[in-house]
Formats: C-alpha cells, sequence, structure tokens
C-alpha cells in the first residue's frame, strides 16, 4: 500500500584480455512514501548485486557466482512506525 521509486544502475567489468571473466555490479536505491491507510513511510534502501561470471568451451558454458547485500539507510517514520 505505498509508492516507492527505484534508481539503478548497472557495470560490467572484463577481468581478463579475452573477455571471458568478468565482474558485475549493480546498485539500487529506493525511496519510499507514505503507506495508505496508515502514518508510516518506510525508510530509504539501497541494494548491491555482484556476480563474478567465467564463459567456457567458446562461449557455450557459462558459470557464476551471484549474490546480494540489502540496507535500510534510516528508520521508518511516522506516527505508527514501530
Amino acid at each position: 500500500g505505498f509508492w516507492g521509486h527505484q534508481i539503478q544502475s548497472a557495470l560490467r567489468v572484463p577481468l581478463d584480455a579475452s573477455r571471458s571473466l568478468a565482474a558485475i555490479l549493480a546498485f539500487t536505491a529506493e525511496v519510499n512514501h507514505n503507506k495508505q491507510g496508515i502514518d508510516v513511510r518506510p525508510g530509504p534502501q539501497m541494494s548491491v548485486n555482484w556476480g563474478l561470471r567465467k564463459n567456457f568451451l567458446d562461449d557455450w558454458l557459462q558459470l557464476g557466482v551471484l549474490g546480494y547485500d540489502s540496507w535500510q539507510l534510516a528508520d521508518d517514520a511516522g506516527r505508527d512506525a514501530g
């Protein structure tokens, strides 16, 4: 029951001359608005998706390790925030 805005950006960085090994980072910043029917505004959040991938067999096979981290940057606001 609330609107939010997300700003995203992604980056892929080759780590070898053949470009078969790469690191991937994606950033998301989220700003939220008040919830409907209650006086709460969820705090802003930031998340980072990351990965490392390697191509094999002339790019017919790709293996990777992926993960993410997420943080709430400020407390929820409003009279009903818990």
